[in-house]
């Protein structure tokens, strides 16, 4: 410190100095962006005072200054990957959301593929049914007639 230089703002200053580190430190750390934010704003508030401070008495900006840059640094830096990860979120909710509109659609088509054999399945037996009981109904019809034929010679 020079002797034409006071302390003004150099609490201060050192202050938002500490905080604006942690808070660019923080800020690189996944999880620990309230801590970055709630440091980055403080060392703002102090580095805002600080320089105030050494501007109106006399003293060293540098501190305050430096300070301030590292709490908005901090903030800005928080801010990019709190934007960046809610981006990460909606792509991956809009894939998700896709891959499961996808999956829907392809078990509806199963479904109706499944049904329309089944329907045809239905209608074969039904037809076969219906052509064994013709046939039944036939041979009844000619049994009765030859049964019908016996009773006549037989009176």
């Amino acid at each position: 410190m020079t002797d034409n230089q006071s302390s003004a703002g150099k609490g201060m200053g050192v202050t938002a100095l500490v905080l604006g580190i942690l808070g660019v430190i923080c800020s690189f750390i996944p999880c620990f962006g309230f801590f970055a934010i709630m440091f980055g704003a403080l060392a703002i508030i102090f580095g805002a005072i600080g320089l105030s401070q050494a501007k109106k008495g006399g003293g060293a900006p540098g501190t305050p200054r430096a300070g301030l840059i590292l709490g908005i640094l901090s903030t800005v830096f928080t801010i990019i990957w709190w934007i960046s990860f809610a981006g990460a979120v909606a792509s991956s909710a809009i894939e998700l959301e896709n891959a499961f509109e996808e999956a829907a659609t392809e078990l509806e088509n199963a479904l109706e593929e499944s049904a329309t054999e089944l329907e045809n399945a239905l209608e074969e037996s039904a037809t076969e049914l219906e052509n064994a009981f013709d046939e039944s109904a036939t041979e009844l019809n000619d049994a009765m007639n030859e049964l019908n034929d016996a009773i006549e010679e037989l009176e």
